[in-house]
């Protein structure tokens, strides 16, 4: 144990630095001497609540500590939860306590490594530490570290290949799997818990498994019990005993509805708990309060029915037929259907969110009949066959149900290693499997990772709002945010953006500047990222008025480093003639703007400097961002585009819907908005004599297959008479789109990606341009 312990602590600098490391022992011995203080406990809890409140003060920014920031989650994952059972274990003298055992309880290395971790029982860490054959621990450890990864690949497939985002549910189909895919993304939590546990096994912990086929439990109260065991285990400890046994007098009903109403009422607050300290934030949603509830009535009747019927069943032992194992799989399949139902509840931003995915199913075909009741009869089946298996007991040293290394070693050793050799295998050399495609394809995806369409979209709308409801529910998104600078600005917390007091919403500030997104952005004195440019336009000059959004803007890039200043410049560098045109590009951009906004920008701005051609910068999502320009400008609309007005009116929104409700009531109509939307630019610039190009530029982000949802816009551009410049299929190849990046955290195009953008446009932008002998 003095060795795992250093094994932690040498860990510690390298994953962190030397100064948070320090912080991190520093406040983590110090929680640990409050509770061996030789003083009554009473008094050591107060203590400790005045130092937990002290850190929380500064999570929150309410204080000022010189702890750094990034300190304050690595802390709480080792000591949020896990310190209250320490007390509890000290307060009864259940297990043995020493230096060594509280610094491997507390900074275990697997922690360091995963935030999310398991609540380890510190009376079971010190009961089970080598209570068997060593080999024997081992070699369990090897297999649920495999298992983790097997959990972890069907994680990343489900993440990249099944989810898909609201937008794109129209049907009972999509709806199952939207919701069904939703619920899949748990395998994140349950891979790492397995892979975290099987690496404590290699240094002799021989602890109980985390999850225990949670997909197939029979009903709710065997899905508590079969999910996040080490959670169950922890709030039976700490919250569900001791309230039990306290009002046990009332009656056994009684005091089990009031034990488990205050257990889930502790699990909500103790999950918002969490995300204050991982997030720096503390949700109190609606969705959480209906979620949990609804557990907790679900578990508690199915808890009620379990004690009554208990008593039946011990005075007559029936065997199984097939009635009995037909009633098993019809409440398998109930379950699943009710709790990824429920999942789907808790996950959404909001309730009219969910609703329009319930919605959903009652536009179903023979097809979608057909492929749900497939997947239930699938379900069905392995609930017959891997459904009743209990769970992997860990023996006592004592009870002889341990083996010595013979009969555990060799065939598990093998079971292991064959499956894990062809992963690893098909991971290095995805050539082997040339035989099929589309199967080299899904390894090549799941070595690679990309955010998929749901979150890519809400990164984008990251770009529009301050969300955080991201950072909750999607693992990925979680790491990126983490990633994240405190001083990174952009269109979230930038002092470049005023409001417009138009249907635009905001524009940029002129004549300012601001180290944006890690650059210095500048903006000339008519609110352009752009160089000073009279009004009036000379002769000889052929002007293009660029329409675009964040990208166009060129946030993290200098100046003279945006797409839109490479094209200019390369436009008047390669002139076909002395007496060719002169070319301007006016960078109307602003950040966060949709194609309703950017068409706005053109009615109220751009069309003064009299352009000679538009350029519409465009994007895959942009359908969704038509109904949120709408959602966000509802009040403008009325005054000045009627016709907006009414298609909100049927959407049954007004200026007085409530904000959270009106984007998922406009998701329906986003289709029609961007036609509208095309419908008057064309007629706009029809009557003036001005091209409209629309240039369709992919996020560097974009998820396997993404481009081939970009279809509709391009055909709707085409309807419209526009012409097209689609990058989508020049960049759709590139290698490694990572590289082009600005950060990890932030999909806009760098210093490389401009220049890509730039090359590829100009090469199909020149010849669209008019020749002037």
């Amino acid at each position: 144990m003095p060795f795992f312990v250093l094994i932690s602590l040498a860990v510690m600098p390298v994953v962190f630095t030397r100064l948070i490391a320090f912080w991190i022992v520093a406040g983590g011995g110090l929680l640990i001497l409050l509770c061996h203080l030789p003083i009554r406990f009473g008094a050591r809890v107060m203590l400790i609540l005045v130092a937990c409140g002290t850190l929380a003060a500064g999570r929150g920014e309410w204080l000022s500590l010189p702890i750094p920031k990034p300190a304050f989650p690595v802390l709480a994952s080792l000591f949020m939860f896990r310190l209250a059972v320490y007390l509890y274990d000290l307060k009864h003298r259940t297990a043995p306590f020493g230096f060594w055992r509280a610094g491997a309880y507390f900074f275990m290395a697997p922690n360091l490594f995963f935030p999310l971790f398991p609540v380890v029982d510190y009376k079971t860490f010190c009961r089970t530490y080598y209570n068997g054959d060593a080999f024997a621990i081992y070699q369990k450890g090897i297999d649920w570290m495999f298992r983790g990864t097997v959990h972890l690949l069907g994680y990343r497939w489900v993440y990249q290949n099944l989810v898909i985002g609201l937008p794109e549910v129209v049907d009972a189909g999509s709806a199952a799997r939207y919701v069904v895919a939703t619920f899949l993304l748990y395998l994140k939590v349950s891979g790492t818990f397995h892979l975290a546990i099987g690496m404590l096994h290699l240094f002799g912990f021989h602890l109980p498994e985390t999850h225990h086929r949670y997909m197939l439990a029979s009903s709710f109260l065997d899905f508590w019990r079969r999910i996040n065991i080490y959670w169950k285990d922890f709030i039976q400890k700490i919250v569900f005993y001791p309230v039990y046994f306290r009002v046990k007098a009332w009656g056994q009903t009684a005091a089990l509805v009031t034990a488990t109403c205050v257990a889930f009422i502790a699990t909500w607050l103790l999950h918002s708990y969490q995300t204050f300290w991982l997030v720096g934030e503390f949700p109190l949603r609606a969705q959480d309060v209906v979620f949990w509830s609804a557990l907790a009535v679900l578990v508690m009747a199915n808890m009620i029915w379990d004690a009554r019927a208990g008593k039946k069943r011990t005075l007559t032992k029936r065997a199984l037929g097939w009635t009995e194992e037909a009633g098993r799989v019809g409440r398998t399949v109930g379950t699943f259907v009710l709790i990824v139902l429920l999942w789907s509840l808790w996950t959404s931003e909001t309730f009219e969110h969910w609703w329009l995915v319930i919605s959903a199913f009652a536009n179903v075909s023979a097809m979608d009949a057909i492929a749900i009741a497939a997947g239930l009869c699938a379900l069905g089946a392995a609930a017959i066959w891997f459904g009743r298996t209990s769970g992997e007991r860990t023996p006592d040293a004592t009870d002889g149900s341990h083996h010595g290394m013979s009969n555990t070693f060799f065939r598990p050793a093998l079971q292991t290693a064959l499956p894990a050799v062809l992963i690893l295998m098909a991971g290095l050399f995805p050539a082997v499997l040339a035989v099929s495609p589309s199967l080299a394809g899904n390894v090549r995806e799941l070595r690679n990772f990309q955010l998929n369409a749901r979150d890519l979209e809400t990164m984008q709308r990251g770009y529009y709002e301050k969300l955080t409801h991201d950072v909750r529910f999607s693992p990925e998104l979680w790491q990126l945010h983490r990633e994240k600078p405190a001083d990174w600005v952009d269109s979230t917390n930038t002092e470049l953006l005023r409001g417009s007091g138009t249907f635009a919403g905001v524009e940029l500030v002129p004549s300012a500047s601001e180290i944006y997104q890690g650059a210095l952005l500048t903006t000339n004195r008519w609110g352009m990222r752009d160089r000073e440019y009279e009004k009036k336009k000379e002769p000889g000059v052929y002007r293009i008025a660029l329409l675009g959004a964040s990208r166009s803007v060129g946030g993290g890039v200098e100046d003279h480093q945006t797409f839109e200043a490479l094209i200019e410049e390369r436009l008047n560098r390669e002139r076909r003639g002395p007496d060719d045109y002169r070319y301007e590009i006016l960078n109307f951009s602003v950040m966060s703007h949709g194609p309703l906004r950017k068409l706005n920008v053109l009615e109220k701005v751009a069309w003064d400097f009299k352009p000679d051609a538009v350029l519409f910068e465009a994007q895959v999502g942009e359908p969704m961002f038509a109904a949120l320009d709408l959602a966000r400008s509802l009040g403008f609309a009325e005054q000045e585009y009627p016709e907006l007005y009414e298609i909100a009116k049927r959407a049954n929104i007004d200026t007085d819907t409530e904000r959270a409700a009106v984007r998922p009531r406009l998701l329906p109509y986003r289709d029609e908005l961007l036609r509208w939307g095309f419908d008057r630019m064309a007629r706009l610039c029809d009557e003036a004599g001005v091209p409209v190009i629309l240039v369709l530029i992919p996020d560097f982000g974009e998820p396997p297959g993404g481009h081939r949802n970009i279809r509709s816009v391009v055909d709707l551009g085409k309807e419209h008479g526009f012409e097209v410049i689609n990058l989508y299929e020049s960049l759709r190849d590139f290698p490694d789109t990572s590289a082009l990046k600005l950060a990890p955290w932030d999909n806009h195009p760098n210093v490389r990606g401009h220049r890509l953008i730039a090359d590829e446009t100009y090469r199909r932008l020149r010849p669209l341009l008019p020749y002037r002998p």
